[in-house]
């Protein structure tokens, strides 16, 4: 999910869903859709990937962006998607530390994460 066109690449049978499909659906249900898509008996690995997101709220990422996901719209994707019995792995990518000084972004993260597998009760 995130920055995803249409590239025209050859199908590989995976599905990708773009900022404007998360906008139109909503982030729960665009994460329900990518999780029904997975087969039943897959383990998931949640890749977090901070340069999603949009800077005036995470600039601490490398490659922030303008018009990226709310912090709101962040917790209720990674939520949904934590909630799923299938997830084995989350790794957090492109946090960058030396734009996060007093680690107010960190916290965020954080505070991203706990409540999701708070959600999930693991």
């Amino acid at each position: 999910m995130g920055w995803a066109d249409d590239l025209g690449s050859p199908p590989l049978g995976l599905q990708s869903s773009s900022l404007a499909d998360v906008r139109r659906l909503g982030p729960g249900e665009t994460a329900q859709r990518a999780l029904h898509a997975i087969p039943p008996s897959a383990p998931i690995l949640l890749h977090f990937d901070i340069d999603v997101l949009n800077k005036q709220e995470m600039p601490a990422a490398y490659f922030p962006h303008a018009d990226g996901l709310s912090l709101a719209e962040t917790q209720e994707l990674l939520s949904t998607t934590m909630a799923d019995s299938r997830l084995r792995i989350i790794e957090v990518a492109e946090y960058a530390s030396l734009r996060d000084l007093d680690r107010s972004a960190v916290a965020k993260i954080i505070d991203i994460l706990a409540a999701g597998l708070g959600r999930s009760g693991r």
